[in-house]
């Protein structure tokens, strides 16, 4: 019979035994990391298109209204109530007539690289400002 009270002899992990854990734990913190970061970028570049479309929306919405597009941004925020966030986007809002569609162009502050997202279906722009 067994005593119960008497030490066991504990077993000693080689190094061999251990490292299959430390990499598997690894690997799964890589790529927890980059799917954090991947949402992110996914999440920044929706906020850009979300702001992006509100301009246009509001643009449009002005034209219908008053037959001419909005000479400013400050404009559509008064009388349309657009709402911007200036210190986290750069807006550039190019003015090239009252009849012909505004430039809109919707950049994160301190951005590396410009962000690669469609136009809004009906709403595409050509180089001219003109829409199509």
């Amino acid at each position: 019979m067994r005593n119960r009270f008497t030490a066991k002899k504990r077993k000693h992990y080689t190094l061999r035994e251990l490292l299959l854990p430390v990499v598997l734990f690894a690997a799964i913190g890589v790529l927890f990391y980059f799917g954090i970061a991947s949402i992110g970028r996914t999440s920044e570049e929706e906020r850009l298109r979300s702001v992006s479309q509100a301009v246009t929306k509001a643009t449009v919405q002005c034209y219908a209204i008053e037959g001419r597009y909005a000479p400013s941004l400050s404009y559509l925020e008064e009388h349309y109530g657009l709402m911007l966030d200036r210190e986290r986007y750069i807006i550039q809002y190019d003015v090239f007539a009252s009849n012909m569609m505004q430039q809109i162009l919707v950049l994160p502050k301190g951005f590396d690289k410009p962000p690669s997202f469609d136009k809004p279906s009906g709403f595409e722009q050509t180089g001219d400002g003109g829409a199509t």
